[in-house]
Order: structure tokens, then sequence, then C-alpha cells
């Protein structure tokens, strides 16, 4: 069994219109979730200090910070601080927190 009480924390929160959704996570290299959003739904989601995000789009359009990305479009986040995904039709995304 592994001691987890030197490990880093990770906190954060992932909004989907009023729903939100505390993330803790404890001595995690990565954590990945796949989201499914509706046209026009959108959600945020605050970057850690020291942290980057990768961000994947398995199906539709979605806005990312104010940029276009497309079904099969990949983006590295470096030194971002909060991601904003809107999604302009029905999409599907992976989205990576990476140490």
């Amino acid at each position: 069994m592994n001691d987890i009480t030197n490990m880093p924390v990770i906190q954060g929160s992932i909004s989907v219109g009023r729903l939100v959704t505390s993330v803790t996570l404890v001595g995690l290299v990565f954590t990945g979730v796949r989201i499914t959003l509706g046209a026009g739904d959108s959600i945020s989601y605050d970057i850690a200090t020291g942290r980057y995000s990768w961000v994947q789009v398995a199906r539709g359009i979605i806005m990312l910070n104010g940029n276009e990305l497309r079904e099969g479009d990949g983006i590295q986040l470096v030194g971002a601080k909060a991601l904003t995904i809107e999604a302009q039709t029905g999409a599907e995304l992976l989205l990576f927190d990476l140490a």
C-alpha cells in the first residue's frame, strides 16, 4: 500500500451550466475525463499552477478559449490558468490535466 501523505494534492472544479463538480486528485501525474456537451453547452476548468492540459475533440465543434476546434483536433495548453469550452454543435471531447 502506498503512503499518500507526501503526494501532491490537486484541486479544481468543472462547471457545466449550473452544475459544478469538485475534483480532488492525490498523487496523480495525470487525469483525464470524457465530456459530452450539447450544442450551446459550456464548461470551465481551472488549471493548477505547474500543470498543463491537453484537449482532444472526438466529435463535433467547440470553441476553446475563443479558438475553434473540430473533430480530430487536439491542443496542448501550457501556461493557461483556465479553460472555457463552448460547444458549437453536439460534441464529445477528452480533457487531460497533466503534470
